[in-house]
């Protein structure tokens, strides 16, 4: 008797899941921006005192294998706003005008112009100052390029064709 309530209930548990409705198929990823540019934020290269190291990835809707690391780094601080912002639709890019608000002496540092040349882009974020010394702060770039390089084949770049991109420190 057991065993015939238990197929009984295998039996109906598939019979819901064969009748389940399809997945929309037209539904877009909210991390593919209306541009074709996919937001991948926080991934996590590292940890040191508890706290996670991370990156947030652009990825070009046709990548040519190219890819450039930004820094986020400015007097030894990893301080610069996020160049994606959260909206009803999924994850956006920030625009010029956003970043230029956010931080007007930073126009020039919008990634729209690398994603347009089909560039693939990491911006790091790293340990800061006053906390994390100089040479604490290049060990974690360096995890993060070596972090980059080898995952490069599962972001779809070349490790041979890595830039790297920041400014001040």
């Amino acid at each position: 008797m057991y065993l015939r309530c238990l197929i009984a209930v295998l039996f109906a548990i598939f019979l819901i899941g064969c009748t389940a409705p399809a997945p929309n198929e037209t539904a877009q990823d909210p991390n593919v921006t209306p541009e074709g540019v996919r937001i991948t934020p926080d991934v996590v290269y590292g940890h040191k005192f508890g706290m996670a190291l991370t990156f947030d990835m652009f990825q070009p809707e046709n990548q040519n294998g190219a890819a450039v690391i930004f820094f986020n780094s400015g007097g030894w601080r990893s301080y610069l706003p996020n160049y994606y912002k959260q909206s009803a639709e999924g994850l956006r890019l920030v625009t010029k005008e956003d970043l230029q608000k956010m931080t007007p002496n930073l126009e020039g540092s919008n990634i729209n112009r690398l994603l347009d040349k089909e560039i693939t882009v990491f911006a790091v974020r790293h340990g800061s100052t006053p906390k994390f010394e100089m040479h604490e702060v290049v060990a974690d770039l360096r995890r993060a390029v070596r972090f980059i390089r080898f995952n490069a084949e599962e972001y779809g770049i070349d490790p041979e064709r890595l830039g790297v991109w920041g400014g001040s420190a």
